[in-house]
């Protein structure tokens, strides 16, 4: 018996430590740092060696976004010089190749940082060092199943809660409860989904509760703007932003312009908060005052009561699924530790640790009744730019400050507090803090809920249906009139029929004359395969299209309200590399700072690729101005009549600027420049909740790159609510069939949508939307110039006298 035990034991503890990889942990799960250390290099002993990989934010990744890869390095006694290739799947066709410049010095583990665009049903992920020779150093597989011996395990989430809030330096969102693990929504089966997406949202508090905060150190914040593509919101402290290298300051702020939204909390007693934005007229949106005692404004009391209670009831229907389903296990991080030394923690709104007692209510915390912090004000930019204050301090009808400031910046948005919430409460609390930090963040709650309802489960490119469906319309007409002539199928049939003749009565006469009859089989099967190769072979020589490298791409560019400061432009572009021939076609013009992913209308990443890794190069490449990180193909390999496709997403610059006059009817004449010469298939404006349409005739830009669009009064008409760009099907041009809403959802366009609709509401900003049969920022071939596909949709955002009942009261300069 005592052996029989002894036996039953050990098959208990290694039945136990196969639990982890038998049955991982929840998708919503936050994952702990992996202990995974390689302490030498198990090819060649004593060379270079890849150490360890992190993924992601803290374990969470944001799948059909890009995220940051860390890999550390050590030399392994031997100083190394090479490249780090990282090899992964991007789409159901295709992988990518990242080639990342890296070296080792002896003594030290070097961290490498990179962006990757990581797919659904993430699984595998191949780290290699090359040496400069080209010969492969050391390689690991990063799995997220199953590891064996010698492979990074990875455990992660997805984002089926939404994607993370990642917080730069010590915000008190760090201390919230937005760690607790808690089951992920459920997924319906594939039966039960509609054709169209559902038209319901989970209430935003619920979505704030599954939401998960991945906080970093701010000298590790990423160097590329794009890590952030899988970010709901970035929290920083502007005591952070001068520990941060400058590049990693350039990335943040590159992300915020280009669509971003990020929360800034003005922890200090300097201006380090201003270093988050450029140095021009345009970005003066704000004076922060100095440090004072300041009574807590009503609304917030208010609300920081009615949010706890809602939170609370949200928590505990959570709570209820999860003790439904023994399959998740909740667990909760360490308590807020006080402040103080000695301070008692139940005295501080909290609980003794394990003392979490389900039939115990969570308490209501009031807030404080006065604390510290500075506060804001708005502006003329600011107020014309469409920012609005929160949290009025005084008597709220004459205000002019607030301890809460938000608004557009660029094409994102930025919150600017003058106190950090967790001081609004007058006892620490975590559940307090929570629901301080989610009556500042509301906005990310609800949007991250409105993507959430639009979770694509049919494991597409792109991350929700709208951005599937946007991507699925851009491949769709760059694919368009590639169907081979019907004479390709001609000498195919022909070939068929003359293997018949030739079986059958041309071999009977043949054979019976040389009675060699008996023979028969030989002739037939050496029939079959002289005439299979033939008809092989004939379809290759009578498919005689060029191989084109095509593109549309949707930009966006906001033009400044002063003169002297530059426009902000993004882009987000579909490229096709259409293979007339197999090869290797070579491509430039990539803008500098664009990070190209793969993407196609398959559903289904876990198959076997059918196309080369798409190999890139990530490194700094020279713009206009300075140099700008990026990563893109110099050529991709296709097979005779085959198309590969991919999705890039930048920061452009551009001369394109634009002004707006009133006509007499109630429009708008437009003046454009800095266009391409290139031919208008159609144009809108949407101004206030007006939407107008161009007068026919303005059909072409000019050889100066100049257009003059009318837009009469009598063309307007109320844009649908909830306020959406308009889906055209009426307008003329080669690319008619393509619906110009579809690509409002492109990745990385949606964002900048949000923002283009928060500057419509001010009255005080239009939108002209103008497709353009041609590219503005154009991919080509040096090899294959020839082109069938070209266009863009142009939304520029411009700014429009008010009317004069309109003007607001000029907003206070004076506060320092």
């Amino acid at each position: 018996m005592p052996r029989l035990a002894a036996t039953l034991t050990r098959a208990a503890v290694f039945l136990a430590s196969l639990a982890p990889a038998v049955c991982p942990a929840p998708a919503g799960a936050i994952p702990q740092e992996s202990a995974f250390r390689r302490s030498e290099n198990p090819r060649l002993p004593g060379a270079a060696f890849i150490e360890r990989a992190e993924f992601g934010w803290s374990g969470h990744m944001a799948t059909e976004h890009w995220n940051p890869i860390t890999v550390w390095i050590a030399d392994g006694g031997k100083p190394f010089s090479g490249a780090l290739v990282v090899t992964l799947t991007q789409d159901a066709t295709q992988q990518g190749r990242i080639i990342v410049p890296a070296a080792a010095t002896p003594g030290q583990v070097i961290p490498i940082d990179l962006a990757a665009a990581i797919p659904h049903e993430f699984r595998v992920a191949e780290l290699a060092l090359v040496d400069q020779s080209g010969a492969t150093v050391d390689s690991v597989r990063a799995v997220t199943t199953f590891p064996g011996r010698d492979e990074i395990p990875l455990e992660y989430s997805a984002n089926s809660h939404g994607e993370p809030i990642v917080a730069i330096g010590q915000p008190s969102i760090t201390r919230t409860t937005l760690a607790t693990r808690l089951p992920p929504p459920a997924s319906p089966p594939l039966w039960d989904i509609a054709a169209s997406p559902p038209q319901t949202s989970p209430p935003a508090s619920e979505t704030w509760l599954r939401l998960r905060v991945a906080a970093i150190a701010p000298d590790r914040a990423p160097r590329a703007s794009i890590a952030y593509d899988g970010v709901s919101a970035v929290v920083v402290q502007a005591s952070a932003l001068g520990r941060m290298e400058a590049r990693s300051r350039e990335a943040l702020t590159t992300w915020l312009l280009t669509g971003g939204r990020v929360v800034l909390v003005v922890d200090d007693p300097g201006g380090a908060w201003r270093t988050l934005l450029p140095a021009h007229p345009d970005y003066n949106l704000v004076n922060v005052g100095d440090t004072v005692a300041v009574a807590t404004p009503e609304r917030l009391a208010t609300s920081l009561l009615a949010d706890q209670r809602e939170l609370a009831t949200h928590a505990r229907r959570l709570q209820d699924s999860v003790n439904s389903n023994p399959s998740f296990v909740v667990e909760t991080e360490a308590e807020v530790e006080p402040d103080a030394p000695g301070e008692d923690k139940a005295a501080a709104g909290q609980s003794p640790p394990g003392d979490r007692a389900e039939e115990s209510e969570p308490a209501i915390i009031d807030a404080a009744p006065s604390f510290n912090a500075r506060t804001i004000s708005l502006t003329a930019a600011a107020v014309s730019a469409g920012w609005s204050l929160d949290l009025l301090v005084g008597d709220a009808a004459a205000a002019t400050s607030g301890l809460s400031a938000t608004g557009p910046v660029g094409l994102g948005r930025l919150t600017i507090l003058g106190v950090d919430p967790e001081r609004t409460t007058s006892v620490l609390s975590r559940d307090a803090n929570t629901a301080a930090w989610f009556g500042i963040m509301r906005d990310v709650a609800r949007a991250a809920a409105d993507r959430h309802s639009q979770i694509d489960y049919w494991v597409r490119s792109g991350d929700t249906v709208e951005e599937a469906r946007a991507i699925q319309a851009g491949l769709n007409d760059l694919a368009l009139d590639r169907n081979p002539s019907l004479l390709v199928f001609v000498p195919v049939m022909g070939c068929a029929f003359l293997l018949a003749a030739l079986v059958g009565p041309v071999d009977f006469v043949l054979l019976k004359r040389l009675n060699a009859r008996q023979r028969s089989w030989a002739t037939a099967l050496g029939w079959c395969v002289l005439l299979s190769a033939v008809a092989s072979w004939l379809p290759s020589m009578l498919r005689t299209a060029p191989t084109t490298v095509d593109r549309i791409e949707l930009v966006d560019v906001r033009l400044p309200l002063a003169e002297g400061s530059p426009p902000i432009a993004a882009t987000t572009g579909l490229t096709s590399v259409f293979g007339g021939k197999a090869g290797d076609v070579p491509l430039e013009g990539f803008p500098a700072g664009a990070f190209v992913r793969g993407v196609s209308a398959m559903a289904g990443t876990t198959a076997r690729p059918t196309l080369p890794p798409l190999t890139m190069l990530q490194a700094t490449r020279q713009s206009q101005d300075d140099q700008a990180l990026t990563t893109a193909p110099d050529q991709a390999w296709v097979g005779q009549w085959t198309m590969r496709a991919m999705l890039d997403q930048s920061r452009i610059d551009t001369a394109i600027g634009g002004r707006a006059e009133r006509t007499g009817d109630g429009g708008y004449r437009i003046h454009v420049w800095g266009l391409p010469q290139s031919s208008v298939a159609g144009a809108w404006m949407d101004a206030g909740a007006s939407t107008f349409a161009v007068a026919p005739g303005a059909s072409s830009i000019g050889p100066d790159g100049r257009l003059t669009l009318d837009f009469p009064g009598a063309s307007a008409s109320t844009r649908p609510d909830p306020p959406v760009f308009n889906q055209f099907e009426d307008w003329s041009g080669e690319h008619a069939r393509l619906k110009l809403r579809a690509l409002d959802h492109l990745p990385g366009a949606s964002g900048r949508s949000r923002t283009l609709i928060d500057l419509l509401a001010t009255g005080r900003w239009a939108v002209v939307r103008i497709a353009m049969e041609t590219s503005l920022t154009p991919v080509t071939s040096p090899v294959y110039p020839d082109s069938r596909c070209r266009f863009t949709y142009l939304r520029i955002c411009l700014p429009v006298e008010a009317a004069p009942a309109d003007q607001p009261p000029p907003a206070p300069e004076s506060a320092t």
